[in-house]
């Protein structure tokens, strides 16, 4: 490694070279589950601009070093805080994460997000990010965009980077089913993985793809690319559009703007250059990460989780109790 990532100082991470000089980024935060925060974002851009002025690096594999899962999402006190301050801190917040994210796709070699377990929000936007996304065929990996059932849209380039890689109808499927994540390989059919391997080959594999490029990837049907081709150009897009919008409001009855804003995200940012792209998606975060339903929806997930919380404690504590 150079001197500038053999002197790095990570709190969330630890960095290796492996002999094939493929770097190997385990993210293994404080705390049961990674989560991404202020302070995990910034040590990873760090890694990352070190990482891209190395001449000796070969490609790149980011791993877990929790076994329940890769990554849990953002950290959702965050997303409180935003609520509590003015419009622009969401939207800065969400700017600031995809820029980061930015600099992971624009490394000058290749990058794999090796995922076992969980891979939520904010997790499967980074893999999102990578080259290739490579995950363990155990029935506890799952990934999905759970930002809607949050009264929110996908902040750090979910909504953009999904239907980049794996097609607008698919994206929209992922994003409007906040509360039903996929399974490994039904992630893979529709897409949004490049291959899924058993969990006990998954470094070994990563590694090679990550210095090779190439991954089992699904081969869609002719029907299926037929139907893609036929949604992703202006006027099945505005058809899209206008039959997901009915849908949202048949369900929801127009109740919650969340999943309408989701699908106007989907559809628009499909012809809008980068930058224009970021800055919708990241408004539409902010005006929406004020809205009643959205404070509501936070408030709640806090609430559930401080009462999981309390009931392990009684748990353990009669636990000890007994022993």
């Amino acid at each position: 490694m150079n001197t500038r990532i053999a002197n790095l100082h990570l709190a969330n991470f630890h960095l290796s070279l492996d002999g094939n000089n493929v770097a190997l980024l385990k993210i293994n935060c404080t705390g049961k589950v990674n989560v991404l925060n202020t302070s995990v974002l910034d040590e990873l851009e760090t890694v990352l601009d070190a990482l891209s002025e190395s001449h000796k690096v070969r490609g790149l594999v980011i791993y877990s070093g929790k076994e329940n899962g890769f990554i849990a999402g953002a950290d959702i006190k965050q997303i409180l805080q935003a609520q509590e301050s003015e419009e622009s801190v969401a939207y800065e917040g969400s700017q600031r994460g995809k820029q980061i994210f930015a600099k992971l796709a624009a490394l000058p070699f290749r990058s794999v997000a090796a995922i076992h377990g969980r891979c939520l929000g904010g997790g499967l936007e980074l893999a999102l990010h990578c080259s290739y996304r490579l995950v363990s065929d155990d029935e506890s990996t799952v990934l999905g965009l759970p930002e809607v059932a949050l009264g929110v849209i996908p902040g750090w380039g979910g909504c953009i980077r999904s239907s980049q890689i794996a097609g607008l109808l698919n994206a929209t499927k992922l994003v409007l089913s906040p509360l039903k994540p996929w399974s490994a390989y039904k992630a893979w059919r529709h897409g949004v993985v490049s291959e899924v391997v058993p969990v006990e080959h998954m470094l070994k594999r990563a590694g090679y793809i990550a210095r090779r490029g190439y991954a089992t990837t699904y081969k869609a049907k002719l029907s299926e690319r037929l139907l893609a081709a036929a949604i992703d150009n202006p006027i099945g897009r505005f058809l899209l559009r206008h039959a997901l919008r009915f849908q949202v409001k048949q369900k929801t009855g127009g109740k919650y703007p969340a999943p309408l804003a989701a699908v106007d995200v989907l559809v628009k940012t499909r012809r809008l250059d980068a930058s224009a792209a970021a800055d919708l998606e990241s408004t539409t975060f902010a005006k929406l990460c004020h809205t009643p339903q959205s404070r509501e929806a936070v408030q709640t997930f806090l609430n559930r989780k401080s009462a999981s919380i309390e009931r392990r404690s009684a748990v353990e504590y009669r636990s000890n109790e007994a022993n």
